[in-house]
């Protein structure tokens, strides 16, 4: 991404301490699962492991390979627009006041939806679907997976909200009157 001198920039990127956490968190899940299968086929444990441990490691290669086509991080939010790197290295830029609305969503796979108001003022232009993501979409959304990102989803609401005057539309539960 090109740098700039505002000093108000919040970068969002990768974190690979949050991905050892995750595979640790994992692991430590999966000893419960592969001991109650265990007992249940009347196996030793590492027969299970050995057993269903492939289809784990190919589940997890063909994951890693689809996700590869997303929009990824870094994500940056300047005084005047929202940054995020393009798969071939640009920047794809979108001023806040060129946002319709802006969604977090997603607890497995978290991704920020962002819709512009007109695609044609988004730096580059955007085309029709060409952001890769998941479920019923807008034809100019553009999709941000943020699985692991540093510094933290709250942090990330927090200063979408601070920018864009329309605020952050997330689901809330409904309270009985």
């Amino acid at each position: 991404m090109a740098a700039t001198d505002e000093t108000s920039a919040v970068v969002f990127r990768y974190s690979p301490r949050r991905w050892l956490v995750t595979m640790g968190v994992i692991l430590l899940c999966a000893v419960p699962v592969v001991v109650v299968l265990s007992a249940l086929q009347d196996k030793r444990w590492w027969e299970t492991v050995l057993f269903y441990g492939p289809l784990a490691v190919v589940s997890a290669v063909m994951t890693r390979w689809s996700r590869k086509r997303q929009l990824r991080l870094p994500l940056r939010l300047t005084d005047t627009a929202l940054e995020v790197a393009t798969p071939d290295g640009g920047t794809l830029a979108i001023d806040y006041s060129n946002i319709a609305r802006v969604r977090m969503h997603g607890w497995v796979e978290p991704r920020l939806t962002v819709e512009p108001v007109d695609p044609q003022l988004v730096r580059p232009p955007l085309k029709a679907n060409h952001w890769f993501g998941r479920g019923r979409n807008k034809p100019y959304d553009v999709i941000v997976p943020l699985d692991r990102v540093t510094p933290g989803r709250a942090t990330l609401r927090r200063e979408l909200d601070q920018r864009i005057s329309v605020g952050m539309t997330t689901p809330r539960p409904s309270s009985p009157r």
